[in-house]
């Protein structure tokens, strides 16, 4: 399939299947069944739902950015893991984009099952996808990015997974695994392969 066929997908479809992926997988495990929400911005699957990052606790006005994946540790009320998913071949100022908005947040908004929800931020981690061509200079580029906002973001955890289109779903599913099992204190009972060219 071509870039521009490509473009004409779903809005958001790896989206909603990378959600999709990670919540079946955390409810095979006992360790991690019914310990953790996820929830998605795109897709096609009845759990998503708008998901916005913002400076207070006052709707709308405060809205920095909204954000493609959330996952909630439901035992503490405690946002794990923010993700954002560059479906199609994106730049560097747009993953700079994604987290500057993040960080300068506060708490972040959604509806759970049609029930409004505020949680306190910041998250333990921020996990970044990009589609990149592998043959060009972008992997390099998203490799030196992540090595200088890395400090930006301590205490939080940034890993950004840059991988051609066809292999991000993966790379992108188990760099989150990682982060959420990491923070969570559980054992690593469901990393399948290394996240790839994950950076983090």
């Amino acid at each position: 399939m071509s870039e521009a066929s490509g473009a004409r997908k779903v809005r958001g479809e790896l989206t909603g299947r990378i959600a999709h992926s990670l919540r079946s997988l955390l409810a095979e495990d006992a360790r991690t069944r019914g310990r953790f929400s996820v929830h998605n911005d795109h897709g096609t699957n009845d759990q998503r739902g708008r998901i916005w990052c913002g400076m207070d606790r006052i709707a709308r006005a405060s809205n920095l950015t909204g954000v493609d994946l959330a996952i909630v540790d439901e035992s503490q009320e405690r946002v794990i893991v923010i993700g954002e998913v560059e479906e199609t071949s994106c730049r560097p100022k747009n993953v700079i984009s994604d987290v500057s908005a993040v960080l300068l947040s506060d708490v972040l908004r959604f509806r759970d099952q049609g029930v409004a929800r505020t949680l306190r931020l910041p998250a333990s981690a921020i996990v970044v996808g990009a589609a990149i061509n592998p043959k060009g200079v972008k992997a390099e580029q998203f490799n030196k990015l992540a090595g200088r906002l890395e400090a930006w973001c301590s205490p939080l955890t940034l890993t950004i997974v840059a991988a051609p289109a066809v292999d991000l779903h993966d790379r992108y599913v188990a760099a989150v695994l990682d982060a959420v099992l990491e923070r969570s204190g559980s054992p690593d009972p469901l990393r399948r392969e290394p996240a790839g060219l994950a950076h983090g």
